[in-house]
């Protein structure tokens, strides 16, 4: 275990710790944005290079797939639990972690459900069409094939 693997590994630990010692705004901004957009993007460009990364299992890539079909859901599940049932606190912690955890599931079923009936089909659809249009621009740039009785056009300079 070398030094630059673990300072690789607390960055983000090390950046909450400290933005609790801050003013909050500045918490909210260079204290943990900062941080994790370098984590994030150091993380990118290793997975552009092929090397493995700790999120790129294939659990980690359909949690990836459909985020944004979660991002989507969750608030609308939460308002709708919460006009359901109405608003209280939790009795305990049991309680409360039984509820964040079946809304999670719920929200991912629901994520899971919205991104394989809506998103992908979606987004092959514009896929073919953009290709589509793509080959036919392609076919219109290229010069027209011979027959094979054409002569080639020869100028001479004399």
């Amino acid at each position: 275990m070398t030094v630059t693997w673990l300072v690789r590994r607390s960055q983000g630990a090390v950046a909450y710790v400290v933005s609790l010692h801050v003013p909050f705004l500045y918490s909210l901004n260079a204290m943990v944005v900062v941080p994790f957009a370098l984590l994030i993007s150091a993380t990118a460009a290793r997975d552009a290079r092929g090397d493995g990364t700790a999120v790129s299992g294939r659990s980690w890539v359909w949690l990836g797939e459909v985020s944004f079909a979660f991002y989507l859901i969750h608030q609308i599940l939460l308002s709708v639990a919460q006009e359901r049932f109405g608003y209280r606190e939790p009795d305990s912690l049991v309680e409360a972690v039984g509820v964040a955890v079946l809304i999670a599931a719920a929200s991912l079923l629901l994520s899971w459900l919205l991104y394989t009936t809506v998103e992908r089909p979606v987004v092959r659809a514009w896929a073919r069409r953009a290709r589509a249009a793509r080959n036919a621009q392609t076919a219109q740039s290229l010069p027209a094939q011979r027959d094979g009785n054409e002569r080639p056009v020869t100028v001479s300079t004399s």
